[in-house]
């Protein structure tokens, strides 16, 4: 999807991006995003890292509408995480993983 951020130009709320990155994404992805989080070795997907080349080059719309909307063994976060200036600082905050 082609979405584009709302909020870019403004700073993202990092401290909360870092909380709910550690709340909802560190278990499977990894402290880092380098897919090695302890949950991961239980899925059948292979978690690939955020800081790869071609997770880098996705744009951020493509980005949220994987983490919010899920697919496959990605949870859905549509509902645990609602305030959408939130949902976009975490994004930014992956993507600058």
């Amino acid at each position: 999807t082609n979405m584009a951020n709302p909020y870019a130009g403004k700073s993202p709320d990092l401290k909360m991006a870092a909380l709910l990155f550690s709340k909802y994404c560190k278990a499977c992805h990894g402290k880092k995003g380098e897919g090695d989080g302890v949950r991961s070795a239980l899925l059948d997907t292979k978690i690939r890292s955020f800081k790869s080349a071609a997770f880098k080059a996705q744009k951020p719309g493509i980005v949220y509408y994987k983490a919010f909307l899920g697919k496959g063994e990605m949870p859905n976060f549509e509902k645990k995480i609602t305030d959408e200036e939130d949902r976009w600082g975490l994004v930014e905050f992956i993507l600058g993983l």
